[in-house]
């Protein structure tokens, strides 16, 4: 038998930093804060992130274990999420837009030892971190003048500490980030990634027929690192010496429309609705797209008039489909070569082609047989590959290794996907996913409400929107305002539904079960009475 002759190499995030941080020394990361915009250099986030590294080692926070971040997309995360998976520590990034006492739960779960937060989210340190929360360490950036004496200043910390540091040899198959997804049973469920699948993935979307980034681009990472690991778009950008526009938490269409022209933005990655609110900052022809090379779509299924209004600009917009559960890429929607212009739309249309590294199959939901890539046989859509969940966190290893994900769709002869529906009542608005039963038990907890069903209704902006049908108790008025006001107490304000209906009764199967479908029937032919109060405003909250 013959032995190969490589040398062993730990296909860790380290390798991807160090040849960012050296090779690409003078590339730039431009950081959005409150509208103004700091440039810094990948040796500047080098030098930050060791010394972030050196500041957890002072702090105890040993090798494996985890560290939570709840920051948006700045210079700041960025080189904290180095400092963190490249000290063999674990990264722990929490969603602001989740109710505190999930992220209590997270935190507690994950035995989270440090939390660094943006200084924009201290009124929710304390809730986050009450009674007996693993918390130890809490470190801001940019404290206000009257933040309490025990929170400690991020950027005091790493200017006093040391960068001497010897770059630490990992494991490929250890932790290296813990993002938590709510999406088909409404709890929270975390999904660890390894060095070597954020490495694999890395590599993979690079390549020509995914992002195909290089040296020349300007990379706007406009998702965020706490969904998904931003689908590893930072490392991409980081690996190939790139531009990387970091926007902040200011996605609304005013600033990001500023950015994309300002930064000469050549790729962009983000929700539909992103690309669907930046319409109407764009109808004007005096706008400058020239830069773009590429905008991408991913969350919800893109409607056709948005992606020909950018083509009709010259800018190609695809789209991706991917999970929590597979690092965000599963595929990517480029059309096949050599294809006639009036024959793309029907490639663009669909969730993308299958990317090198994941293998897909289709199982026909009643008897579980694998069916066809035939573009007509629609089942469950099942993933592996080696940046695919195995589990979820805490849960023990399953005897299948494909992932279930849940949509129903088909698989074309040539590896392209399209989404149909999916199995589960869950709703995917503006790419984030909402719960109908945890919303309904929410809605259900007022005093006037005997029952409710919400099921998900098109909405043109953000694609799909829960929509409650309640019953009321015997002598109770319907009052959506009223249902509405205690419902944002009791869930993330942008799952609160805008519109409501009332009814005498839900219709239920014969086991039972509420009949969502019979309820879908009847709101698509107009025999639900519908109210529409509080509509979600540009940045997702009521």
């Amino acid at each position: 038998m013959i032995s190969n002759t490589m040398q062993e190499f730990s296909l860790a995030v380290n390798a991807i930093f160090e040849h960012g941080r050296r090779v690409h020394a003078d590339a730039e990361v431009v950081s959005y804060r409150d509208g103004v915009a700091t440039v810094r250099t990948f040796a500047d986030i080098g030098d930050e992130s060791d010394s972030l590294a050196a500041v957890l080692d002072a702090l105890r926070v040993a090798p494996g274990e985890c560290v939570a971040t709840m920051m948006w997309n700045h210079s700041e995360h960025l080189s904290t999420y180095f400092g963190v998976t490249c000290s063999g520590r674990v990264l722990h990034p929490l969603n602001p837009r989740l109710p505190v006492e999930q992220l209590a739960h997270m935190i507690h779960e994950a035995q989270d030892r440090v939390l660094i937060v943006d200084s924009h989210f201290s009124d929710m340190i304390g809730p986050m971190t009450a009674g007996d929360s693993t918390i130890e360490h809490v470190i801001v950036v940019n404290p206000s003048d009257d933040s309490p004496p025990e929170w400690l200043d991020f950027d005091k910390l790493v200017v006093e500490s040391s960068r001497d540091r010897a770059p630490r040899v990992i494991d490929e198959h250890s932790a290296a980030v813990l993002c938590y997804t709510s999406g088909t049973s409404g709890s929270p469920k975390g999904v660890v990634y390894s060095h070597r699948a954020i490495f694999l993935h890395t590599f993979a979307i690079s390549m020509p027929n995914v992002y195909s980034i290089g040296e020349s681009d300007s990379v706007l990472v406009s998702v965020a690192i706490y969904h998904t690991n931003a689908a590893s778009l930072h490392l991409a950008a980081w690996m190939a010496g790139a531009r990387i526009v970091l926007p902040g938490r200011h996605l609304q269409p005013e600033p990001m429309a500023h950015m994309i022209e300002r930064e000469r933005v050549t790729l962009a990655v983000g929700v539909v609705t992103l690309w669907s609110d930046l319409l109407g900052r764009w109808q004007d022809d005096a706008a400058d797209l020239s830069s773009l090379r590429l905008i991408v779509s991913g969350g919800s299924a893109a409607p056709r008039d948005i992606i020909e209004f950018y083509r009709a600009r010259g800018v190609p917009m695809i789209q991706g489909w991917g999970m929590t559960e597979s690092l965000g890429i599963c595929s990517m929607g480029h059309p096949p070569s050599r294809l006639p212009e009036g024959d793309q739309f029907t490639y663009l249309a669909m969730a993308g082609r299958v990317i090198p590294g994941v293998q897909l199959r289709v199982l026909d939901v009643e008897t579980g047989d694998e069916l066809p890539f035939d573009g007509q046989s629609s089942g469950e859509l099942s993933v592996r590959g080696p940046w695919v969940a195995a589990r979820y966190f805490g849960q023990s290893p399953g005897d299948d290794d494909w992932f279930p994900t849940g949509d129903i769709g088909s698989v074309t002869h040539n590896g392209y996907v399209r989404i149909t529906d999916r199995i589960k009542d869950v709703i995917k608005s503006g790419g984030e996913w909402i719960s109908s039963i945890d919303l309904e038990n929410a809605i259900r907890t007022h005093p006037d409400v005997e029952d409710v069903a919400v099921i998900g209704v098109d909405d043109s902006r953000w694609q799909e929107r829960p929509l409650a049908v309640v019953v009321t108790r015997a002598g109770s008025r319907f009052d959506p305002e009223a249902l509405s006001a205690w419902t944002s107490d009791r869930v993330a304000r942008w799952w609160v539904p805008e519109r409501w209906s009332s009814a005498d009764s839900l219709p239920r199967t014969v086991v039972g079960k509420l009949d969502k479908r019979s309820l879908h029937s009847r709101y698509g032919t107009g025999q639900l009475n519908v109210i529409t109060v509080h509509p979600l405003s540009p940045t997702g909250s009521n």
